[in-house]
């Protein structure tokens, strides 16, 4: 989920703020390069689909409206995305198992930049807007770390 927020300052209307919300499914291809045993960093492609997104407008702290906006958007977008991560056994596989599969504990700062045009450009004209993303996640992952 990602969301920005634009002040404006124009003389033909009132708004002075746009806020935008999206929600965004993602699917990311990387090669892991461990630095040791427990750090390592990740790049790859990813490409992202905007599932939905929602739109307000506001004069001073007011909301003014509020709009699903998905049409204005391209719906399939493309990035660059990069981790830099730690990762540490929770819990390994018996010794004797056929398939070596650890319980690994993760955290990791991922960086994401967009590389097309996320408005589409029969509505916004020669405005271009891209994603770009900065995200600390942490979680369990299952995979065999020699």
């Amino acid at each position: 989920m990602s969301g920005n927020r634009v002040e404006l300052s124009m003389p033909i209307t009132n708004i002075t703020e746009v806020k935008s919300t999206s929600a965004f499914f993602s699917l990311a291809a990387h090669s892991k390069y461990f630095i040791n045993k427990d750090f390592y960093f990740s790049v790859g492609p990813e490409v992202s689909y905007l599932m939905w997104n929602y739109g307000s407008t506001y004069i001073d702290d007011e909301r003014q409206t509020y709009l699903k906006e998905t049409e204005f958007f391209n719906r399939t977008n493309f990035l660059v995305s990069s981790s830099v991560g730690f990762s540490k056994k929770v819990e390994e596989s018996r010794k004797n198992a056929p398939i070596q599969i650890d319980l690994l504990w993760y955290l990791e700062l991922r960086m994401k930049k967009g590389v097309t045009n996320i408005l589409k450009e029969d509505f916004f004209g020669d405005l271009t807007s891209s994603i770009l993303s900065f995200e600390l996640v942490t979680g369990i992952s299952f995979s065999s770390k020699k």
